[in-house]
């Protein structure tokens, strides 16, 4: 009996983390059935299928997250988000997005976009997503932060070699610092502010040591 149960438990873990993973929807036949009017206009006339991924709904430290479809066109990145039996939808034009955010902790990722609506209005949307399944995101953030074209390669490299004196301080940001270039990107300045620990009393008159873990790279 206890064989099977640890198997079961084993399996059901399992399936729980696969339940996170982002899926790439391949087809509008593979489109969840409360999404496809929103479809209609974009696949009219015979155009291509776009490019559209899946993000389900899972627990985070933070709360559950909520299930969004995201596909794209040739001038916006459109978000479908899930509330319950309504559908939240909104598109932000590449032009007049803003404000990228890309963060990680663990198999917990995120991506922020900030920036004018296709209506005019100022908005945020956050995407959660498993980390495994960062890599389809990979199209979508190459065209909110676009490449520069005729880049000297030699430069390019220069400039990501900046970071890598913090290998000895911080091996993990150096590596985000690197990462977080584009092709044509200067680095003009980086700030790391390590961490910081602040004595404070506790209703008891015990002493504890506050750790602030503010640590910023700017450039």
């Amino acid at each position: 009996m206890s064989e099977n149960f640890e198997e079961s438990t084993v399996l059901t873990g399992a399936r729980q983390t696969m339940a996170s993973w982002t899926k790439v929807i391949e087809s509008y036949e593979e489109v969840p059935a409360i999404y496809r009017s929103f479809f209609e206009s974009h696949i009219a006339d015979g155009r291509q299928f776009p490019y559209t991924l899946l993000t389900p709904s899972f627990a985070k430290a933070q709360g559950k997250t909520t299930e969004k479809l995201i596909f794209d066109s040739v001038d916006a990145i459109h978000i479908l988000e899930r509330m319950d039996s309504q559908v939240v939808a909104k598109s932000y034009p590449y032009r007049s997005v803003y404000s990228v955010e890309i963060g990680s902790v663990l198999l917990s990722s995120w991506l922020t976009i900030s920036g004018l609506t296709s209506a005019g209005e100022a908005d945020i949307s956050t995407i959660d997503y498993n980390t495994s399944s960062a890599r389809h995101f990979a199209a979508f953030i190459n065209k909110l932060r676009p490449i520069y074209q005729a880049v000297d390669q030699t430069q390019w490299i220069a400039e990501k070699n900046k970071f890598n004196y913090l290998s000895m301080l911080n091996f993990k940001f150096m590596n985000y610092g690197r990462s977080s270039l584009v092709s044509g990107d200067i680095v003009s300045q980086i700030l790391l502010q390590p961490e910081i620990r602040e004595p404070f009393w506790a209703p008891l008159g015990i002493c504890f040591n506050a750790q602030f873990h503010w640590r910023t790279l700017s450039f």
